[in-house]
């Protein structure tokens, strides 16, 4: 009974409670087997690796083409193994497999699909500007059209616990605005190159701040987020 109650809080996959109607891929056996060997939940891997627990899902049955990167080394470092390895598993998943009553289709990808490189100085004075040169590869099916990549918030974050103020990132003497930038035009399998400049915080510490991609002006963020990390002397 108490295994039952364990199992139970650490919120195992479905399968891992007897129902065998989900497909898993190599990849989603490997992550079912280490949420259950490090006593993790899927809600918990989801938090630490910054998706949601649908996705998780999604990657474990391979309804996803790539879980990207990003998301790879993120999953690496929560279960403990190497990327590489991760990426392994990933490439032998294959195509999503059918359920005993839907027909196999070809994976679509989301919107906001990209791989981002992005360049900056990671340590600089206290109250520089810090230019962050931004290329961003379309891995969706659809064009961007008036794509931006934009800042979760206006501040950085500090690691310093004794610091509780949140440095200004974004805006200048007339006030703080919105961290921006505007993406050109750009088709599947293309890049998109744009510049984004920040304010170095004003006191020293380290510190972070998150870029997400906007496909469109009006809509909310989609696919991954960068965090950018920094040191001012």
């Amino acid at each position: 009974m108490l295994v039952k109650h364990v199992r139970s809080a650490i919120d195992l996959p479905d399968r891992a409670r007897g129902d065998e109607a989900d497909p898993w891929t190599p990849l989603g056996e490997f992550m079912l087997r280490r949420n259950s060997e490090l006593g993790l939940s899927v809600s918990a891997v989801a938090q630490r690796v910054g998706m949601s627990r649908a996705t998780w899902y999604r990657i474990a049955r391979g309804e996803v083409a790539s879980p990207g990167v990003r998301v790879l080394r993120g999953l690496s470092r929560v279960y403990r193994v190497p990327a590489a390895e991760l990426l392994a598993l990933a490439g032998t998943s294959g195509m999503p497999r059918p359920g005993p009553t839907t027909q196999a289709t070809a994976p679509t990808q989301e919107p906001g699909d990209a791989l981002w490189r992005c360049r900056h100085q990671h340590q600089v004075q206290t109250g520089s500007w810090v230019d962050v040169y931004l290329a961003l590869l379309n891995l969706s099916d659809s064009a961007w059209l008036g794509a931006e990549v934009r800042t979760i918030h206006d501040r950085w974050l500090a690691f310093d616990d004794s610091s509780d103020a949140q440095e200004l990132a974004c805006g200048n003497a007339n006030g703080p605005t919105s961290g921006r930038t505007a993406l050109p035009p750009t088709g599947p399998g293309d890049w998109a190159v744009a510049h984004l400049r920040l304010r170095a915080p004003q006191v020293a510490g380290r510190f972070a701040l998150c870029l997400v991609l906007h496909t469109a002006p009006a809509q909310p963020p989609v696919g991954t987020t960068v965090a950018l990390f920094l040191e001012a002397k």
